[in-house]
């Protein structure tokens, strides 16, 4: 059986890092099996363990490893456990080491200024209608209804990665865990990919198709305008309340994604309503204050896991 784990790899997926490239595009053409995101088996092997936790399913991963002779892969995706609370991390951490004892694990970092920016566009395109500096704990809101909080704000405490490798290292051995930036995929997506190749002892796969972005990024004045059109129609805040529960609200909502990915509002926003539409949705005095938040855990962390981050903006050695 210590075979069977010593083949196993874990891909534990940060929302917006790359996970749903290499979920559609990596992993299918690796050769070793591919055990879907949403595969009924995975799923509910989650769900027993976190209902009985002190049950032996030692014969439940057999039956899911027995499948393949050679390497094995899922990838795993949480994206409330990176912003809601580290203890929730931890539980998932623990649960991948008491029904995979001897896996091996492969995680993906993301500067931490840019994973924020990232998240809270997603939030916005899923209804949410708060400011970005509410979102990381800068602004306040007076909310006459609780419900409202059902888009998760970011805890800035909880995207250290030093903590969150350190905990991997100590369950499942350093050498047993992959840590690779996002940044680097940018940057070169055969570097990329060979990283995991190499790690996971397969060949680099022959017919691997070219690199794209699998979720386009939005202009950031299509995420102002889209905040916007939140509070009126995807709220438990707006004026018009009867709004929420009719019957065209996800009609609302899909319409809204498509207008607001394909068309450019950074020009009349600017010259029109006078809101200055940067690139990026925080300031740059915004973005120094996130990254020294985490400059010091960052140097640490490149030295542990021997990849130069500074190169892509990790450390942040300006002063405050």
């Amino acid at each position: 059986m210590a075979n069977q784990y010593d083949n196993l790899f874990i891909h534990i997926g940060l929302p917006k890092s790359a996970s749903t490239y290499l979920q559609s595009e990596i992993f299918p053409n690796l050769d070793c099996l591919n055990i879907p995101r949403f595969d009924p088996n995975i799923n509910k092997l989650f769900e027993d363990y976190f209902h009985r936790p002190s049950l032996d399913y030692t014969s439940d991963v057999n039956a899911l490893l027995s499948q393949s002779n050679g390497q094995v892969i899922f990838s795993n995706e949480r994206p409330d456990i990176y912003t809601s609370d580290s203890r929730l991390r931890s539980t998932f951490t623990q649960m991948y080491k008491h029904l995979f004892p001897g896996a091996k694990i492969i995680l993906i970092i993301r500067r931490q200024d840019n994973f924020i920016e990232s998240l809270y566009a997603n939030m916005v395109m899923n209804g949410a209608w708060y400011s970005p500096l509410f979102y990381i704990g800068k602004k306040s809101y007076s909310m006459r209804n609780p419900k409202v909080m059902r888009f998760p704000t970011v805890n800035l405490d909880y995207l250290d990665w030093l903590e969150h490798v350190t905990e991997l290292h100590s369950l499942f051995g350093k050498e047993n865990v992959l840590v690779l930036p996002f940044e680097l995929l940018t940057e070169s997506s055969t570097k990329f990919v060979k990283k995991i190749t190499d790690f996971m002892n397969i060949p680099y796969p022959t017919s691997l198709p070219p690199a794209k972005k699998v979720n386009n990024s939005l202009c950031t004045g299509a995420i102002h305008f889209r905040r916007i059109l939140n509070r009126f129609i995807n709220s438990e805040t707006n004026p018009f309340y009867f709004l929420i529960e009719n019957p065209f609200r996800n009609s609302n909502n899909n319409l809204l994604k498509t207008i607001s990915k394909y068309i450019n509002f950074n020009y009349p926003l600017k010259y029109f309503f006078r809101v200055n539409c940067n690139k990026k949705i925080y300031s740059n005095k915004i973005r120094q204050e996130i990254l020294h938040n985490y400059s010091n855990s960052n140097q640490l962390l490149q030295k542990l896991i021997d990849t130069d981050l500074e190169k892509y903006g990790y450390i942040n050695r300006s002063k405050m």
